[in-house]
Formats: C-alpha cells, sequence, structure tokens
C-alpha cells in the first residue's frame, strides 16, 4: 500500500479514537427546594446541548443545558393549573414544538396544549385543542411536510375510560384532523406515534378489555388521513400486562417496544403487519406498567444500533439501558440509578440519559421536592456516577405473540385556539450526583464508607469511619428489592463484618442514620 494511503488510514484513525476519548461525562440533579420539578420528555438541541420539558410547580416547564450538563436557561410557561409538557420535537426552522395538557377553568377538563418556542425559549405560538372530556397528548412528532402528528388519549367517566387520541396538525399547530380510537373496552392509551415512508402513521400504545382482564400492546397502521389499515395486538405466551411504549420508523418497517411487569419486547414489523421477528428481554431491571403517564422510550442511533430505557415516569425505581442490533441481537446494558425513562443519542455518540426522583417515598434531605436527573455516559453507557454494568440481560425470541384486533374509530370536528400563557423565569439548582432509586439523594459520599475486600464472595467488612450511632444497613439487588437488613449502633472506629449470603451479581449497599443516607455499590462473584 502507497505510504501516502497508509499515513491517511492512521490519521483517520487516530481521530475515530480521540472522538471517542473525549466523549463528555457527567451525573446531576437539577431542582427548585421550594418547588416540585420533574421532567417528561427531551430532544437533542441544535447546539449539541439538550431541551428538557416536564412540571415545575404543576406549570409546564423548559430548561436547556449544555452539552456539560450547565443549565442555560429554564423557563415555565402556563396558567398554574395541572399543566405539564409530555413531550418535545426539532423543527425545520431550528425551533422546538411542544407537546402536553393545560386545564380549562371554566369547562373543568383538561385540553391538549402545543406550544413552539425560540432556541433561546421565547414564546413563539401557544394553542389548545378542546374536546368535550379530557385529553392529554403524550407524544408528537414531525412531519415530511412541516408539520406535526401527535397522540394520547380522551378520558371518560364511563368505559371505556380512554380512548386513543391522534390528531395531524399543520406547522402552526392548527388541526387538520382528529380521530380517536377504541380496541378495547375499558382502556386505550396511545404512547408514540410516527410518520411511515408512505405517509402514514404508525400508533403503539396498550389495549385492555375488562371484565375479564385482558392488557395487550397495540401497533396501528393508519393511512395519511386516520383511517386504520391494519392492527395487532401483542402479549406474551403466558398474558400479563403488555404495554406498547414507542416505536420507530425504518425503511423497511416499525420497530416497536413494549413492557410487562417483569420483561420487555422488541418486535419488527413491515409495513404490511406481518412480523419479521419477535424477542423477549429478561434481565433488564423493568419498572411497573404506569398507564396514563409518559412511557419508556426507544431510539434508533446513527450506526443503525437500538437504544431504550427500561424506567417509567410514574415510578421512582432503578432502571437499565439496553443496546440492541438492527436484528434484535444484543449489545451491551447498564443499570442506571435513576428512575430513567428516556435517552438521547449525543453529538460525541455518547447518551443522554433523563429520570426522575424520587416521585415516591420522599425522605427529609436538604432537598425536599421531586427532581430531574440527567446523567451523560459515553458510548457504551458508562458515566463517572450512576451507572455500572449490567450482565443479567438475555434474549428469547418466539416467546411473544400476535393476534389482529378490531379497532372502532370516531372521528371529531376539532381546532385549535391561540392562547397566552404566562411565560416565566425558573432558577433551577444543579448538584453532580445520583437520584436515589428509593426515594431520597445520593451525594455518593464514597470517602465515608469502607467495604473490602470488594467484589467478595458474599463476605465482607465494613467501616463507616466518622459515623457513630444508629445505623441501619440494607443491602438490594439490581430490581430494588432488598436482600439484607440489619439495624446496628456503632463507632466511627468499628469494623463490622457483613455476611448476606447473597448470589453473584452486582448489589447497593446503604447505610442510613438520621442525618444521612450513604450507597454504594458492591459486587458479589
Amino acid at each position: 500500500m502507497p505510504m501516502k494511503k497508509i499515513s491517511t488510514l492512521v490519521t483517520l484513525l487516530i481521530l475515530f479514537q480521540n472522538s471517542f476519548a473525549q466523549q463528555s461525562k457527567f451525573s446531576k440533579i437539577y431542582f427548585d427546594n421550594a418547588n416540585y420539578f420533574s421532567a417528561d420528555g427531551m430532544v437533542k438541541s441544535f447546539d449539541g446541548g439538550l431541551i428538557v420539558t416536564g412540571i415545575y410547580n404543576y406549570t409546564s416547564s423548559v430548561m436547556k443545558i449544555d452539552s456539560l450538563g450547565s443549565v442555560v436557561w429554564a423557563n415555565s410557561f402556563g396558567f398554574g393549573q395541572n399543566e405539564s409538557v409530555n413531550a418535545v420535537v426539532r423543527t425545520t426552522d431550528s425551533c422546538y414544538v411542544m407537546a402536553g395538557k393545560a386545564y380549562d377553568i371554566l369547562a373543568t377538563n383538561l385540553d391538549i396544549q402545543i406550544t413552539k418556542i425560540g432556541q433561546s425559549g421565547n414564546l413563539i405560538w401557544s394553542k389548545i385543542i378542546s374536546l368535550p372530556e379530557h385529553q392529554e397528548a403524550f407524544a408528537i412528532s414531525p412531519t415530511d411536510d412541516g408539520g406535526f402528528i401527535l397522540t394520547g388519549n380522551e378520558g371518560y367517566i364511563s368505559p371505556p375510560h380512554n380512548r386513543i387520541l391522534v390528531s395531524k396538525l399543520d406547522s402552526l399547530g392548527d388541526v387538520e384532523w382528529l380521530k380517536v380510537f377504541q380496541g378495547g373496552n375499558n382502556s386505550n392509551y396511545g404512547n408514540s406515534v410516527k410518520q411511515t415512508p408512505d405517509g402514514g402513521y404508525a400508533v403503539i400504545g396498550y389495549v385492555e378489555d375488562y371484565p375479564p382482564f385482558n392488557g395487550n400492546g397495540l401497533l396501528l397502521k393508519l393511512s395519511s388521513t386516520g383511517i386504520v389499515e391494519w392492527a395487532n395486538k401483542y402479549n406474551t405466551v403466558t398474558p400479563s400486562v403488555f404495554v406498547g411504549n414507542d416505536l420507530v420508523i425504518t425503511q423497511d418497517g416499525i420497530i416497536s417496544y413494549y413492557s410487562t411487569g417483569n420483561e420487555h419486547a422488541i418486535i419488527k414489523t413491515n409495513f404490511s403487519g406481518n412480523d419479521y421477528w419477535r424477542e423477549t428481554i429478561s434481565g433488564a431491571v423493568p419498572g411497573m406498567n404506569i398507564l396514563n403517564t409518559v412511557s419508556s422510550k426507544m431510539k434508533l442511533l446513527q450506526d443503525g444500533n437500538l437504544v431504550f430505557a427500561t424506567g417509567n415516569r410514574g415510578f421512582a425505581s432503578q432502571s437499565s439501558i439496553v443496546c440492541i442490533d438492527s436484528t434484535g441481537g444484543f449489545n451491551w446494558s447498564q443499570y442506571i440509578t435513576n428512575s430513567s425513562h428516556d435517552i438521547e443519542e449525543a453529538d460525541d455518540h455518547g447518551f443522554f440519559i433523563l429520570g426522575n426522583g424520587p416521585l415516591i417515598g420522599v425522605r427529609t434531605t436538604t432537598i425536599t421536592n421531586p427532581h430531574v436527573g440527567i446523567i451523560k455516559s459515553d458510548s457504551l453507557g458508562n458515566a463517572d456516577l450512576c451507572t455500572s454494568i449490567n450482565p443479567s440481560v438475555s434474549i428469547n425470541f418466539g416467546t411473544t405473540t400476535q393476534d389482529p384486533i378490531s379497532i372502532t374509530v370516531i372521528s371529531y370536528s376539532a381546532f385549535s385556539t391561540a392562547v397566552s400563557p404566562i411565560n416565566s423565569a425558573m432558577v433551577i439548582s444543579e448538584m453532580t450526583s445520583c437520584v436515589d432509586f428509593i426515594g431520597g439523594i445520593e451525594d455518593w459520599l464514597s470517602d465515608n464508607i469502607e467495604i473490602s475486600p470488594n467484589p467478595s464472595h458474599s463476605s465482607f467488612n465494613l467501616h463507616l469511619p466518622g459515623l457513630t450511632g444508629n445505623i441501619l444497613i440494607n443491602i438490594q439487588d439490581a430490581s430494588g428489592r432488598i436482600t439484607f437488613s440489619q439495624k446496628r449502633n456503632v463507632n466511627s472506629s468499628d469494623v463490622i463484618n457483613i455476611e448476606p449470603d447473597l448470589s453473584a451479581g452486582i448489589y447497593f449497599l446503604s447505610v442510613n442514620s438520621s442525618a444521612n443516607k450513604i450507597i454504594k455499590k458492591i459486587v458479589v462473584q
């Protein structure tokens, strides 16, 4: 090979290696001690940072952070009545459009709110879509014509208590058509919608009959005008509560993501409704299936692989992120200390990982309100804090079922009304930390706890320099289950022998005192 070509290859290799060596990593929480603050959606900003949307003191919120995790600006907007932003997308004119809900004081109903902002957070327009019942948007996606497609649900007092709502909007947020879809006689939710190459749309969600109880994941294919072309329902061989979370569109089909109380499933389907493959993923720390809330997300990466989060917006627990290839083969997985429900690929091919906490069981800490946790990892999901390799994932093909389902459709004559929400700056603090998945803040004060040996064979010594008095020692497995618990009265010089009889794996040891809480990862071989 000529010397010039060899030199060029070496240079490209060095540049490639350096680009990954320089991947930024951080683990931060964002909070306001005086107000509730949580996140529902995110999208990468045009300059490589992140736009994060959610709730601030029960008003819609949007925050921008840069690629290193520092807050650039943060705003709340709305009318102060049960509002939130569940999803956000980028627009072709370098702005952002957000979708969620707002409260109609006169009608005492929830309405869909669509809002467009500029890169500095300035409000461009905001519109409300009203129907006779409650309605909320859970997801929004851009369409090829510069408009948007959204999905969510419309709620009713009598069964069916929810129907799937899908609406096509133009570039100004005005309704082109709006329809609701029913596949179950009790509950129906739309969790994600994307445009397909033929100009139609794929919708994923959940349909439920009761009585007797029967809850299934739904994959629905619509034409460009919202006509049902086909619908599949999915479940495990042994039926479970099987919820459709998210989907991505490729040139040859639809890849959809589902979760049960114990496992996750990824299914690839062609545009005629026939499945290429179906796989079930175990050991990825599934969260609870919480209906009527923002679901876990999956993203298609630049290299053709897929990555998805397993946490849930409505429940604080440890979670995972999992990366698979385009044929369903396993690549890697990480435990995430935060309850993480969304993930975005960063410009350096690492990941932004979004979660919340604590949503339940808030203990007394210096941070008393729910808050947002964001992790920036490298391209394998590693961060400086809050992540650890998950060795427990296994994939089984052929353990899910597919059946056709009949869908009832109702068309509404709906329109968008312009509103002028109050737009105010938020003062958000940030801290290098993890969200404790059992309900508090983890400061990762590793200097205040000594464990030896670590890794161990399920017997180790614990030293807590500087800590005196009554403590509670807990050991939890990767799913958050307590496998060992012991109360002790200690002096700072004590060395405590722990013999918890654990099987091989990764665990989290927590030491709780009246003033503090310390958590450290332990490995049992």
